[in-house]
């Protein structure tokens, strides 16, 4: 894409094409999603209205018609320049599919060569795995794509499956990647090598094992196919990629019995011999091939591939930025804003739920607790991996339950003293081993659940119900402390594995959460605290749903919040009344931001359309990338001393390879700092399109080299912003419950970063990462519409879908709709009043309250928990704050000492 960019910025680069073959794409992907009709009923979620599941699965095969499509489209415009250098011999891309292109000898030559290395490839898989078989490797014995059967038009499958990949595939490795890694390797084996291999351990999800047994099957083929395009051009790879890929839904739909599925898998076949036939038949009819002087590459003017861009003009490297002052009663009026936005940061406390949570230890400590307590049931700790996170346990929909029927002070005081609601979880594995253990404390240290996965061919004994219960009775009595005489055996199931039988048992306490509710509540059912067990064999163990899977729909029919070993149950008739949603909600829910989308896409169709225009040739890509570059760094920080790693490894698949995890995680490091890096440059540079059009190059202002003026604003729209955002949330949420109203769920708030290996550098790297992007959105947001969008009623409708998109899906009534889209019109207004009349074109100033905001809050979380190691972060962040305000009041006064020194030497020498 970044090459794209800058072939486009000189003119090098033809988007039609891209476009019109994308079109294509999501035309016939978005025919396969709706042909895949008679299998949504098996899918249908009866809590959903039968509208707004159609209307879903509409909109998820159009989304992934469209995104399938960019990655063409994106592509093939990089791309073709290349190709048109490299191999001048070779027929235009742009010429291939016309009516002359198909009579010519080339494309004879590489259907014939295509079509050819389709029948090689097919049986090199066959000897490849024969042999790897013989040697260790294995492969499953599968039917690909045998749902197509199932569909109204089972061809559209193999066409849009065989299209799609050949294109994407062949266009990003072979027609990009081979002319692109020659032009700077100056070699052009590892030019057909390097992206050979790329692309096929791309493959190492499919189920072979060893996992890189894919890659190097695939790498082979694809060493291959690189000199075949090298000496018969791409458009007989793209042949043989789509013939492959189709063949798999064509010959399953040949060798069928019905006369329908052969006639659709000729259909899918046809498509890959057309282009030959037709060929052939022209030349027998015509006597001979179509002349292609005209048509080839060379015959177009060659395109220049140097990457460097031509200079800006002298008046816009000249020119310096302008910016005008804030007057002193707007700098009064920031001041009124700290103070106040302050003050009611101090004094007004809304109840949320998570306020309970008091951590006593750390991750570190939370480890050696969870190493002790193994050790005290015999195992050694050290012989297995350890994952430590912080984990957030309640459910949403019970939390609304007890809510409405308690208040959030009981609520808290259940997840504080009752049923846990955010526990440390210390998870220990072994390398592709499927027994582990999982140890969770609660925030104070205590043991909250040992919970023990056996694999499901493990030895063990066969009890019966009664023993079973007996044995997980006098566990909950001596280990749980539990009197069971205030609980009753509501459930019992029971699971046999090959060489043993285990048990699932549920108590329930007699006595209901919210047994002071009033009398109407209790008609409705009340809620109730559960605690489940897992007798494996004849050990007993907390339960997990992930560590004790059961037959049937059992575990898919039960909510997620009843998968832990204590849980709070609710009724289910009141559950799925609350999950139940209808057409005209979800379009209110989805409908603005779809909107939205739309607009953030033409947002980008306009950038890109005018890439050659004076206003995006003077965008300062290199002081931009400068910029990001902090955003690169940040993405680092936060990988390296977060909780990232640790996230990773707790969703660790013991049945694939530690080492494929790792390898995942590393490529999830390398890649994902370049794409953050990349997407803010994108992101400055389209900002700084739409600002230069709609304000002119000298109100671009600048993070240094500005005025002591632009310092002075930039602090107190920092200080006055950050304390009235945060007064003004505290403000709508003390509103809100004097307004009381029903919602569908409740979320709660625990912090985060707690389970980070340093809070602090977690903290810090995350908010200067969303700072610039939320700079850069802001920035966007308020010059599109400066430049593109004039009418006032189409600014206050966008204003009002702007309210309603973030309003959310958390509403329960339409007087709680009204609440929340009130609440969010008056947050929405005030951030506007402050973009067009305070900040203005004071970037820095921006970029200041998000962050002031973000680390304020983050110090108040962690200065509010006791243990010392999460104080001391929280000191640090709360150095950091200070020494962020201090950067543009040392800036400002610095600046007006130049300033006056200046002056005063200019006054002395008349």
């Amino acid at each position: 894409v970044w090459f794209g960019i800058k072939l486009t910025l000189q003119g090098q680069t033809r988007w039609r094409g891209a476009i019109l073959l994308g079109l294509l794409v999501a035309a016939l992907l978005f025919l396969q999603g709706l042909n895949e009709w008679p299998l949504w009923g098996a899918s249908y979620d009866t809590r959903v209205s039968y509208s707004t599941f159609l209307a879903g699965k509409v909109g998820s095969a159009l989304l992934f018609a469209a995104l399938s499509a960019l990655t063409i489209t994106l592509v093939l415009p990089a791309a073709e320049p290349l190709y048109r250098s490299s191999w001048p011999e070779r027929l235009r891309l742009s010429k291939t599919f016309t009516l002359r292109g198909l009579r010519s000898k080339e494309f004879f030559s590489a259907s014939v060569v295509g079509l050819s290395l389709a029948a090689v490839h097919i049986g090199y898989v066959v000897g490849f795995y024969v042999l790897a078989n013989w040697l260790g490797a294995w492969a499953p014995q599968e039917v690909n794509y045998q749902e197509s059967v199932n569909t109204l038009f089972p061809w559209i499958s193999g066409a849009a499956i065989g299209l799609l990949a050949a294109t994407n595939e062949e266009f990003t490795f072979r027609l990009f990647a081979i002319p692109f890694f020659e032009k700077f390797t100056k070699s052009r084996w590892l030019a057909v090598i390097v992206p050979a291999f790329l692309w096929s351990f791309l493959h190492s999800n499919y189920p072979q094992e060893p996992a890189y047994v894919r890659g190097i099957e695939i790498g082979l083929i694809g060493i291959v196919a690189g000199m075949v395009m090298l000496r018969w051009g791409i458009l007989a790879t793209l042949i043989w990629h789509y013939t492959v890929d189709a063949s798999l839904v064509g010959l399953f739909l040949l060798r069928s019995n019905s006369l329908y599925f052969k006639v659709s898998g000729a259909v899918v076949a046809a498509a890959a011999f057309a282009p030959l036939l037709f060929a052939g038949i022209s030349c027998l009819a015509r006597g001979g091939f179509e002349a292609d002087q005209d048509l080839r590459n060379s015959a177009a003017p060659p395109p220049n591939l140097d990457l460097a861009l031509a200079p800006s003009s002298a008046a816009s490297a000249a020119s310096t930025p302008r910016y005008d002052a804030l007057p002193v009663r707007m700098i009064a009026f920031l001041a009124g804003c700290l103070l106040l936005g302050a003050l009611m940061a101090w004094r007004l406390k809304p109840e949320s739920i998570g306020d309970y949570l008091k951590l006593s230890i750390n991750a570190k400590t939370a480890r050696a607790k969870a190493d002790q307590i193994l050790r005290g049931r015999g195992l050694d700790p050290n012989s297995y991996k350890c994952a430590v996170i912080f984990a957030d346990i309640v459910d949403p929909v019970t939390n609304e339950f007890l809510r409405e029927r308690l208040g959030i002070a009981r609520v808290n005081e259940i997840y504080d003293k009752q049923v846990p609601g955010a526990v440390w979880q210390a998870r220990y594995f072994r390398d592709s081993q499927p027994e582990e253990y999982a140890v969770k404390l609660k925030p104070d240290g205590s043991l909250f659940a040992l919970q023990h996965k056996l694999a499901e061919d493990a030895a063990g004994a066969s009890l019966k119900k009664e023993e079973a219960v007996a044995r997980a009775g006098k566990y909950l009595r001596e280990e749980k402390k539990m009197d069971l005489n205030q609980w009753t055996l509501v459930e019992t199931d029971s699971e046999t594995r090959p060489h043993r039988v285990d048990h699932l048992l549920t108590w329930q306490q007699n006595t209901p959460l919210d047994s002071n509710a009033p009398r109407q509540a209790e008609a409705g059912g009340q809620a109730y605290v559960r605690v489940r067990v897992a007798v494996l064999g004849d050990e007993v163990t907390d339960y997990r749903r992930s560590y004790f899977r059961r037959s049937g729909s059992a575990d898919e029919d039960e909510p997620a919040s009843e998968g832990f070993s204590t849980f709070i149950k609710i009724p289910d008739d009141w559950r799925r009344k609350q999950e139940e949603t209808t057409l005209p909600r979800e379009s209110l829910t989805f409908g603005p931001i779809v909107l939205l989308g739309g607009l953030g896409l033409a947002v980008l169709i306009i950038f890109f359309k005018n890439l050659r225009s004076g206003a995006a040739r003077g965008i300062p890509w290199k002081r931009l990338s400068l910029w990001s570059a902090w955003g690169l760094a940040s993405f680092y920080l936060v990988f390296v001393l977060g909780n990232r790693i640790a996230n990773f490894l707790n969703a660790y698949n013991t049945a694939i390879p530690y080492k494929t995890t790792l390898g995942v995680l590393g490529i999830t490091a390398l890649l994902g700092g370049p794409f953050s890096f990349g997407f803010l440059v994108l992101l400055f540079g389209v900002g700084c399109y739409y600002a230069r059009l709609a304000f002119g190059e000298e109100r671009l202002t600048r993070w240094a080299g500005m005025p002591a003026a632009y310092y002075r604003d930039a602090l107190w729209i920092g200080l006055g912003g950050s304390a009235g955002l945060l007064g003004l949330e505290r403000l709508l949420a003390t509103a809100a419950m004097h307004w009381p109203t029903v919602h569908r769920y409740f979320e709660a708030s625990f912090g985060q970063d707690f389970d980070a290996i340093l809070p602090a550098a977690s903290i810090l790297g995350s908010t200067l990462l969303s700072g610039l992007r939320m700079t850069a959105y802001v920035v966007i947001i308020a010059s599109f519409i400066a430049a593109k969008i004039k009418p006032t009623w189409l600014r206050v409708s966008l204003f009002l879908v702007g309210a309603l998109a973030v309003v959310g899906e958390s509403w329960g009534s339409p007087a709680d709709f009204a609440k929340q889209f009130l609440a969010r019109l008056i947050l929405l207004g005030v951030l506007v009043f402050g973009v067009r009349l305070v900040m203005r074109f004071n970037l820095l100033g921006c970029f200041l309250v998000i962050a002031g905001t973000s680390l304020v809050s983050g110090t108040a979380e962690l200065l509010a928990q006791p243990d010392a190691f999460y104080r001391r972060n929280g000191y640090a962040i709360l150095l950091v704050l200070v020494l962020l305000f201090a950067w543009p009041f040392a800036a400002w006064r610095l600046n007006a000492v130049n300033v006056g020194a200046t002056a005063a030497g200019t006054g002395a020498n008349p």
